[in-house]
């Protein structure tokens, strides 16, 4: 019964894990092919279609984080249904598996998909979006319309259109001598920056660059989860002010909440396919796992933006949506 058991494990383990990166590819390309349909507009002379089929391809798989929850549940429920269909479900629950554990077998394969892709995105995904989007403002740095900043440090002042974790976009470096006269002007299309230095080209000066004080959610969503923290602990020295610190906040429960996330919408979602008997085609699993999915994700950001908004127990509320899933799961389980 052990090896019975052990074998099927495996199987639906590795199964799960395949359908669901099929899932998730498969949604990913049809966000490729509207996003490239729905972008053609802003075609010119300057950001050709060849930018723009480069552009979106480096955010892709990083906008496409979106729908790593809904792959999950859609993975785990098709999975379900093939081995509900083959006659498995009956002769591994008959070796004497409760519904408990064969959801958590099926919830292996995505959630390991869901951990390897968090990893893939704070390590890759976000460099390559943030890549394309310095891509189009270089593109664009010609334009009567882009806007700069300007920073004044003792005899040296700064002008810069956009500003990275580490580098700059289009700075000019101008130096004063003793009478404020302009000594030196300095151009580039990028930059290097760190703790009081800015290097441009070959040329290295001491030049104190404060840290952002405009981080938003769209903002922070473009940063790893390191840079995150650090941004917290270093948050009385960059002065943040405290809306920004809660969008900070949310950006990484939702990250690191991610696979518990999908894992509870499995547990729950399989407990509800344990209560109907019926051969449902695949139709009703796809269907079901895409307005589970939807309607979770709504929950949670309603959750995460009433967080926001009142600034008071950040954590608390946005945990909500997880503990309320967890009471409709046991009040499904009791009604097996």
């Amino acid at each position: 019964m052990v090896n019975l058991v052990g074998i099927f494990s495996r199987h639906i383990i590795a199964r799960t894990f395949v359908i669901t990166l099929l899932v998730f590819l498969g949604i990913t390309f049809l966000d490729l092919i509207f996003s490239i349909i729905g972008d053609t507009e802003d075609l010119s002379e300057e950001f050709t279609l060849n930018d723009l089929i480069f552009t979106t391809l480096y955010r892709l798989f990083h906008d496409s984080m979106d729908y790593v929850q809904g792959s999950c549940l859609l993975g785990a429920l098709i999975s379900l249904g093939l081995f509900k269909r083959d006659g498995n479900l009956t002769i591994i629950r008959s070796n004497g598996l409760s519904p408990i554990k064969i959801s958590l077998i099926f919830a292996l394969g995505p959630i390991i998909f869901s951990l390897l892709m968090i990893s893939l995105d704070n390590k890759l995904f976000i460099q390559a979006a943030n890549h394309a989007e310095t891509f189009n403002s270089q593109i664009s740095r010609d334009k009567l319309d882009i806007k700069f900043s300007w920073i004044k440090d003792g005899n040296k002042i700064l002008r810069y259109s956009q500003k990275r974790e580490s580098e700059i976009l289009n700075p000019t470096l101008i130096l004063l001598d003793e009478n404020d006269s302009v000594k030196e002007i300095i151009s580039s299309e990028k930059a290097e920056v760190s703790d009081g230095l800015i290097k441009i080209d070959n040329s290295e000066f001491r030049f104190y660059l404060p840290k952002d004080k405009n981080l938003d959610r769209s903002t922070v969503k473009n940063i790893p989860i390191g840079s995150l923290k650090t941004y917290l602990r270093g948050s009385e020295v960059n002065k943040l002010e405290d809306k920004e610190k809660n969008f900070i906040i949310v950006e990484i429960l939702k990250r690191i909440l991610l696979p518990i996330s999908a894992f509870l919408l499995i547990l729950t979602a399989s407990m509800l396919f344990f209560r109907d008997q019926r051969n449902n085609s695949f139709g009703s699993y796809v269907v079901g796992g895409f307005l589970g999915a939807f309607v979770f994700n709504l929950t949670q950001e309603f959750f995460f933006s009433m967080s926001l908004t009142i600034q008071s127990n950040i954590v608390a509320i946005s945990l909500m949506p997880y503990l309320l899933l967890l009471v409709i799961f046991y009040l499904t389980y009791k009604r097996i």
